[in-house]
C-alpha cells in the first residue's frame, strides 16, 4: 500500500505498523495516498549508521509496537487514570528527570528503554537554559486514537531477568467521555487502558481540590475514581496525589482520601509535587509488586472416578 499519514509520528514512514493500532493502513482515518515518487521517499526505516533496520524510532509506542516488548518478559502496562490537567504527563516526566540522575532504584538499574527520544523530549522541558523553560511538558493532545502513547521502561535487578513497564500518556479528555458514556466511540482509548492495564495510578488534582472549582473537582475525582472500582477486577491500584505543595481544606481531603480507600480497599498513596524524587518510590512499588492475577476463579469441581489419580483432590486431615 502507497500512501502517507498526517500524524507526525506515524511509524508509516519507518516501516512500522499503524500507530492507532489499524490493521491496515488504508482503515486509518488519517492515512492518504500518495504518488510513487512520494511513497518511496516515505518507506524509509529507522537507521542506527550501521545500515542495520531498526524495528523502533525511539518515540512513543503504539498498539502495534508492543510485540517488542512482550517478545522479552512478561511486561507490566501501568494505566495512569485522571482528568485533564491532573498531572499525569507531568508525572511521568518527574519519574525520567530522577531516575536519569542515577539510572538506579532501589535494587533495580535501568536496562533500556525502546522510547528513549520520547522520554528525552519531556525532559527537555525541564532542563536550564533551553528554548522551553524550564516549564511543565504541554497538555497531551486530544485526539480519537485507539490506544494512548506508550512510554516503555526497562529495569534489571541483579542478574534477573528484565523487568519491562509501559506507561500510559492519554489526554484526561479521554476518561471524561469515558465517565459520560462508557460505550461511546470516543471513550474508546479509556476502555482499552481499563481493559489491558495491570497495574493502575489514580491522579488526584490537589489544586483543583484547592480551587473555587472545589465542587466540581470533588465530583469528577469521585465519579472517575468509582467507575474505575468497577473496571478493576482486582488489578493493584495507586493513588497520586499531585501538586501537593497546594493548601487544601482537610474537611475537603479527608472524605476524599476515605472514599477512595472505600472504591480501592486497602492500596497505596502518594503526595507528589513538580521536582519531588518521591515518585521513584512509585516505580520502585510497581517493579517490587507481583503480576496480578486477571483469572476468574474457577469453581471447584468433584471429579469421580475409577483412578486413584485422577480421584486425588489433596491431602485430607
Amino acid at each position: 500500500m502507497k500512501g502517507k499519514c498526517s500524524l507526525p509520528n506515524c511509524g508509516l514512514k519507518d516501516g512500522l505498523a499503524c500507530e492507532l493500532g489499524h490493521s491496515e493502513f488504508a482503515k486509518c482515518p488519517h492515512f492518504q495516498d500518495v504518488t510513487d515518487k512520494v511513497a518511496e521517499a516515505a518507506s524509509v526505516v529507522a537507521d542506527d549508521g550501521s545500515g542495520q533496520r531498526l524495528p523502533w524510532t525511539g518515540r512513543a509506542m503504539g498498539l502495534s509496537d508492543m510485540m517488542l516488548v512482550s517478545a522479552r518478559s512478561s511486561s507490566s502496562l501501568v494505566g495512569l487514570i485522571g482528568p485533564f490537567k491532573s498531572g499525569k504527563t507531568s508525572f511521568l516526566t518527574s519519574l525520567f528527570v530522577h531516575f536519569a540522575e542515577s539510572g538506579i532504584v532501589g535494587n533495580f538499574s535501568f536496562a533500556g528503554s525502546y522510547t528513549i527520544d520520547a522520554w528525552a523530549r519531556l525532559k527537555q522541558y525541564t532542563v536550564w537554559p533551553a528554548a522551553y523553560g524550564p516549564s511543565f511538558p504541554p497538555h497531551t493532545p486530544v485526539t480519537g486514537d485507539r490506544v494512548p502513547s506508550l512510554l516503555h521502561l526497562a529495569c534489571r535487578k541483579g542478574t534477573s531477568p528484565v523487568q519491562d513497564l509501559l506507561f500510559t500518556d492519554a489526554p484526561g479528555e479521554w476518561f471524561t467521555r469515558w465517565v459520560r458514556n462508557q460505550a461511546a466511540d470516543d471513550a474508546l482509548g479509556a476502555r482499552w487502558i481499563a481493559d489491558h492495564a495491570t497495574h493502575f495510578l489514580f491522579f488526584v488534582d490537589r489544586s483543583a481540590l484547592a480551587s473555587p472549582e472545589v465542587g466540581k473537582a470533588r465530583q469528577d475525582t469521585l465519579t472517575l475514581a468509582r467507575l474505575l472500582a468497577e473496571h478493576r477486577r482486582n488489578r493493584p491500584v495507586a493513588s497520586i496525589w499531585t501538586k501537593s505543595d497546594e493548601t487544601c481544606a482537610e474537611k475537603i481531603e479527608a472524605p476524599i482520601r476515605e472514599k477512595l480507600k472505600e472504591y480501592f480497599g486497602a492500596h497505596s498513596s502518594w503526595n507528589l509535587h513538580a521536582g519531588d524524587p518521591t515518585c521513584l518510590k512509585v516505580l520502585s512499588e510497581l517493579l517490587v509488586r507481583p503480576e496480578p492475577s486477571l483469572a476468574l476463579p474457577i469453581p471447584s469441581v468433584s471429579v469421580k472416578s475409577s483412578s486413584a489419580f485422577m480421584s486425588y483432590s489433596g491431602a485430607t486431615k
